[in-house]
């Protein structure tokens, strides 16, 4: 998938000029010897294998999902290629946001968040006490404005960037994606 390493280029920037970290695939130790799940990286290569980083959804994966969600309509498949950055607050999480709508080498198709205050209401009116799901902000775009994504034909593609807190994704666990 062409998309896939000029996205995450552009991922590992961002999260650069945001704070942003990437998950460890295993727990690592930092200077005074207490134990992280989630820093920074400078997406070079020999790093790679330590991080559990995003990827392209498998074949099988999207034939089943456009045959049971999208009613084979290829134009709603968003999440071909994703990346995850996690921030430190809520703060951090903004600021990110805020800079993708600057950004030159996007066009940002769609922002959805599940986070939300417990309590809050929604459109409806109705109060919403209860939530289930791993609350995050969902950020699909395009790398409409980088010249190596349209020169190989991909600028339209839309990728998927989750950004979650990583308070939030410290409680995941692999049971919550079964």
């Amino acid at each position: 998938f062409l998309v896939q390493d000029i996205f995450q280029s552009w991922v590992v920037d961002l999260a650069r000029r945001t704070d942003g970290k990437f998950r460890l695939k295993t727990l690592a130790e930092d200077g005074s010897g207490a134990e992280k799940l989630f820093e920074a990286w400078d997406g070079e290569e020999d790093t790679r294998t330590r991080y559990k980083l995003g990827g392209i959804k498998r074949v099988s994966s999207a034939l089943r999902k456009l045959d049971m969600a999208y009613n084979d309509d290829v134009s709603k498949l968003l999440d071909m290629c994703r990346e995850t950055l996690y921030f430190e607050n809520v703060s951090l999480l903004e600021g990110c946001l805020l800079k993708l709508e600057t950004d030159p080498t996007v066009d940002v198709v769609l922002v959805k968040s599940s986070m939300q205050a417990v309590g809050e209401r929604d459109r409806s009116r109705e109060k919403k006490e209860l939530r289930a799901g791993m609350p995050f902000v969902r950020v699909n775009v395009r790398m409409a404005g980088s010249e190596e994504a349209r020169g190989l034909c991909v600028d339209a593609h839309v990728c998927e960037l989750l950004l979650v807190l990583i308070d939030i994704a410290g409680k995941q666990t692999t049971e919550m994606y079964r």
